[in-house]
């Protein structure tokens, strides 16, 4: 699944809410991914994520000249689509047919959860 902005994202920009918090959310799942600490998910376009969306682009993109703008089908979007990827598998929400639902393994998964329409996605044990 690849989650996708209708607008560009960043200083001088449209920024839709929903966009927004897409991107703070995809900037989130990197920073987990690399035992940083994450950013408020407001829908607002403010200096923690203009610094980690340079951070990004810096360390994980290699790019010299880091720009604070998320483009709809820029490299940036791409590159968090497929850390998401990696990050997150998804679950299915509907009621099992058969077996055994069993809370032993409770506290193990990582904790962290996306839901987006009928799929919760869960992060995957980072051993």
């Amino acid at each position: 699944m690849e989650y996708r902005i209708n607008g560009a994202v960043g200083t001088k920009c449209r920024n839709d809410k929903s966009d927004v918090k897409l991107v703070q959310a995809l900037i989130n799942a990197y920073s987990r991914q690399k035992g940083l600490h994450g950013i408020k998910v407001t829908g607002k376009v403010d200096d923690s994520l203009i610094d980690y969306l340079l951070k990004y682009q810096k360390q994980h993109l290699k790019i010299i000249k880091a720009k604070e703008i998320v483009n709809p089908d820029g490299k940036i979007m791409k590159s968090l689509n497929e850390i998401f990827k990696g990050v997150f598998i998804p679950l299915a929400t509907s009621v099992p047919k058969f077996g055994t639902l069993t809370w032993n393994a409770e506290g193990n998964g990582g904790g962290a959860c996306f839901i987006a329409g009928n799929f919760i996605f869960q992060q995957t044990h980072q051993g």
